[in-house]
């Protein structure tokens, strides 16, 4: 059975739920780009509450850039940016100072292309929680698979296993939330929260 995913840029919880539960799940590499989405996005959660992340992106054939040519911009400070929030947001928790400088130097890599940088992103995440994914890319884009996560809508607040957060607040336990929060609160114990 093969499953398609998006690639995603510091995925949420749902997103790796989901892997995990595939056999044999693909990443999307040639599907037209499309933005304000998990490939380009995430979501942390800082003293102000939720706090959206974005990667400026250059499309290099206009709105028909297939994912794997989608190039990260450095037009802007982006990537200082990201690093201040995420720091200013987890430098309290618990396991911050355990993933920080891996954390930091992915945000900080010289990676050319998005799916690159969120190919590196991902892998580690699976390295570090020693999660039972092993996923492949497209080579072409299809319509149809058998399971179809393309237009998954992963940020759909669902309320999940209470974890002790930074900034706690009513409703803030969702699986809209970057898998960094997770990672930086409960450490390799994130790996309960995923395969379950």
């Amino acid at each position: 059975m093969q499953t398609v995913f998006p690639t995603s840029y510091f995925g949420n919880l749902e997103y790796f739920k989901q892997l995990c539960r595939e056999q044999n799940p693909h990443i999307e590499t040639k599907e037209h780009f499309i933005k304000q989405t998990i490939r380009s996005r995430c979501i942390i959660l800082g003293a102000n509450g939720a706090l959206t992340l974005s990667v400026p992106v250059i499309k290099t054939l206009g709105s028909k850039t297939p994912v794997d040519q989608i190039l990260v911009s450095d037009d802007t400070s982006w990537k200082k940016e990201h690093w201040r929030s995420i720091h200013s947001a987890y430098a309290a928790s618990p396991y911050f100072e355990h993933y920080e400088m891996d954390i930091k130097s992915l945000i900080f890599s010289d990676y050319k292309y998005l799916l690159d940088i969120n190919t590196a992103i991902t892998n580690s995440i699976i390295k570090w929680l020693s999660l039972p994914i092993q996923f492949q890319f497209t080579t072409t884009f299809e319509t149809h698979y058998e399971k179809d996560f393309r237009l998954y809508d992963f940020e759909r607040c669902e309320k999940i296993l209470p974890y002790i957060q930074v900034f706690p607040s009513y409703n803030s336990c969702h699986s809209s939330l970057s898998i960094l929060d997770l990672l930086f609160c409960e450490g390799p114990l994130s790996r309960n929260w995923i395969i379950s």
